[in-house]
């Protein structure tokens, strides 16, 4: 599983260089953000260890691998932000009922983020 999930990665990064190459092209910015989910929590709440119990282990196994090769991108990408920690203070949870669905105030930060992010790129007015 962590093979494969190395292999797709690579293949999702390459696909993710050609775009923003495709628009620098075009004087188009590209902001890839990757975003938190149940694994990269530093604490979990009860909801959460039951999300994460019902969950495929080898989906958890693949998620950590891919998500090791999206942080090694980042660190060489300008266009890869992470927002992996975004949840940690979060009470109670914002996973509405797997690893990665999030409720109405987890799509507001996620949105917060994106857009402080934008607007520190100056992207934004």
């Amino acid at each position: 599983m962590k093979r494969y999930a190395r292999k797709t990665s690579r293949e999702t990064i390459v696909a993710a260089e050609e775009a923003v190459s495709w628009a620098e092209t075009r004087r188009a910015d590209v902001l890839f953000v990757l975003q938190p989910n149940l694994l990269t929590l530093r604490s979990r709440d009860a909801w959460d260890a039951r999300i994460l119990s019902s969950t495929a282990k080898d989906l958890l196994v693949m998620l950590e691998s891919a998500y090791a090769s999206y942080r090694d991108w980042s660190s060489h990408s300008h266009s890869v932000v992470i927002a992996t920690d975004l949840f940690d203070l979060e009470s109670p949870s914002p996973y509405m009922g797997d690893w990665a669905h999030v409720n109405t105030r987890g799509n507001q930060l996620i949105a917060d983020f994106v857009f402080d992010e934008l607007k520190a790129r100056g992207v934004l007015g």
